[in-house]
C-alpha cells in the first residue's frame, strides 16, 4: 500500500531516471527495468514512476513482461520453470531494442503494452519494463538502468495467497522456488542501481529506497 515513504522513494527514483535521460543520447530511448520476485510490488512502483515521469513532461511507457513468459504447465518443477523463464528475451528483441535504438517501435513491431495506440510508440523518452527474471545474467545488459524491489519470499507468499486461490499449491511448490534459483544464480539485486525495500522483515519502514536518496550517485 502506498505511504508517504513510498511517495518519497518514487519521487527520488523518478528524478534519478530524468537525470539519466538528460545524459542519454538524444536519438535513443532510455530503457529501465523494474524487477523483483512475485508479490514484491514492482508493478505498483513502475506505474507510479510512469505517472511521475509523464507529469514532468517525459514521454514514458510501461511494458509488462509477464505476458511474454510461458505459462506454468502441469507437473512443472521449479528448475524447469526457471529454465523456461526466458520469454522476456523475445520482448527485448521485438519491442525493447527497436525502441531503444530509434525511440520508435517500427511498423510491424508488436506493441507489448496493452492499451497503447501506435502513435504512443513515437519519440519515447523512457521505456520502463517490469517483470520477473528480467535481470538474468544474459539479459540484464539490455537495460540502461535497473531497479530492484526487495522482498522476502515469506512476505511475498503471504501477499500472493491473500490475493486469491492457489490451485495445486503452485506458489509454494513452483513459483517461489524458481525465483529462489534466480536469486542464487543471477544475483539480480546486485545488478540494480536502485533498490526499493518493501518488506517490514527487511526494514522497519516499507518502501525504503537504497542507496539513501542523499547518497544516490548521479547516473553515468
Amino acid at each position: 500500500m502506498p505511504t508517504p515513504c513510498f511517495d518519497a522513494a518514487c519521487i527520488h527514483a523518478a528524478r534519478y531516471l530524468l537525470a539519466a535521460r538528460a545524459r542519454h543520447p538524444a536519438a535513443r530511448t532510455l530503457v529501465a527495468g523494474v524487477s523483483g520476485i512475485d508479490g514484491s510490488g514492482k508493478t505498483l512502483v513502475t506505474r507510479t514512476l510512469v505517472e511521475l515521469l509523464r507529469a514532468s513532461g517525459a514521454h514514458a511507457l510501461h511494458v509488462p513482461s509477464d505476458p511474454w513468459l510461458a505459462p506454468t504447465t502441469p507437473g512443472e518443477g521449479a528448475l524447469e520453470r526457471y529454465e523456461r523463464s526466458r520469454g522476456h528475451v523475445r520482448l527485448l528483441a521485438e519491442v525493447v531494442r527497436p525502441v531503444a535504438d530509434s525511440r520508435t517501435l517500427p511498423t510491424g513491431g508488436r506493441a507489448g503494452a496493452p492499451g497503447y495506440r501506435r502513435s504512443a510508440w513515437r519519440d519515447v523518452d523512457i521505456l520502463l519494463v517490469d517483470g520477473n527474471f528480467l535481470f538474468r545474467r544474459e539479459s540484464r545488459g539490455a537495460f540502461d538502468l535497473r531497479l530492484w524491489v526487495d522482498c522476502t519470499a515469506e512476505t511475498a507468499t503471504e501477499r500472493l495467497l491473500a490475493g486469491g486461490d492457489d490451485p495445486g499449491g503452485v506458489i509454494a511448490r513452483v513459483t517461489m522456488p524458481a525465483q529462489a534459483i534466480h536469486l542464487a544464480c543471477d544475483v539480480p539485486r546486485a545488478a540494480a542501481q536502485l533498490v526499493f525495500v518493501n518488506d517490514v522483515r527487511l526494514a522497519p519502514e516499507p518502501w525504503l529506497l537504497l542507496p539513501l536518496p542523499q547518497r544516490i550517485p548521479s547516473p553515468a
